[in-house]
């Protein structure tokens, strides 16, 4: 009599670590299936640890720590403070550009270098960055299209041309506070720049551009 409800008690318990497993693997199969601003969740993590990238300067925080978020062309992003939000909003082409590179997205984060220095005071850096940064500071965050987790291990260059025809071609280092791949660009003019995103990933190349507007001079 002993002996079988030892038994009844190892088959109970063994139905409920299936049980337990089965659960577990639906709770991660719907995590990496959820998207935020272009990047998945980090398989098991819970619904707000996921990493997203602010949309006004790049970095990336917990979701849950991101303090003010919108809505923009079908897809929900996220600011570390309500000031940048604001700031977004009112000029959203001026501060964030997505482009397409053959199984990568690259969203191009673009600020003018008095707001990308008052960003690294409020981070505790304060040194002075100005000529190392010159005009504008940018941020390239890359997420892989298939599997939407951030591609950091890609190499990443601008090739920028100015209004009058200048061609300056940059090579981003990834900076590890911002988890983005940054650096400084002279957008010294008023006009129309076209700025070239290069990525080189497992030896393939590949490069997309777009139109960025400078009005009243660069910053």
């Amino acid at each position: 009599m002993k002996s079988k409800t030892v038994l009844v008690l190892l088959a109970i318990g063994l139905l409920g670590l299936s049980v337990a497993l089965v659960g577990c693997s639906k709770t991660r199969e719907e995590a990496t299936s959820t998207h935020e601003n272009g990047a998945r969740m980090g398989e098991g993590a819970a619904p707000g640890d996921e990493m997203v990238a602010c949309a006004y300067d790049g970095m990336h925080m917990k979701r849950m720590a991101m303090r003010a978020s919108t809505e923009y062309k079908g897809e929900t992003l996220y600011f570390c403070t309500e000031g940048q939000k604001q700031k977004f909003t009112a000029a959203p082409e001026k501060y964030r550009r997505v482009v397409h590179l053959d199984g990568l997205r690259a969203i191009v984060s673009v600020l003018p270098a008095d707001e990308y220095m008052a960003v690294m005071k409020d981070m505790g850096m304060t040194m002075d960055m100005a000529m190392e940064m010159g005009s504008y500071h940018v941020g390239v965050t890359l997420v892989d299209e298939e599997s939407g987790k951030f591609a950091e291990d890609a190499g990443v260059k601008l090739i920028v041309s100015s209004p009058s025809g200048d061609v300056q071609e940059i090579n981003l280092e990834y900076m590890p506070m911002m988890s983005h791949h940054g650096g400084g660009v002279k957008l010294p003019a008023s006009g129309t720049y076209e700025i070239g995103v290069e990525a080189t990933r497992g030896g393939e190349t590949t490069e997309s551009r777009f139109d960025y507007v400078v009005e009243g001079g660069g910053a």
